[in-house]
């Protein structure tokens, strides 16, 4: 609670997928994964919500995949 307050989230584990979606409330566009994208590697990580879209591609990048964005559409994660 208290880190959301300050404008961040953590993630101690959860799954990929998990922390995706979480990160998709602070972005305009939906997050798709793209198929074959391994949802449920674990993540431990700690990002502000300020910057929710290089975050999600920061999280992208450390699952050896790319983040792309089609502004007001969707972020397809591949």
């Amino acid at each position: 609670m208290l880190a959301w307050r300050s404008g961040r989230v953590i993630f101690e584990g959860r799954p990929f997928s998990a922390a995706v979606a979480e990160l998709g409330r602070y972005v305009p566009e939906r997050i798709v994964l793209g198929p074959g994208v391994t949802s449920d590697l674990p993540v431990s990580a700690i990002f502000s919500t300020r910057e929710a879209l290089a975050a999600v591609q920061a999280l992208a990048k450390t699952q050896g995949l790319t983040a792309r964005r089609i502004p007001g559409v969707a972020i397809i994660i591949a």
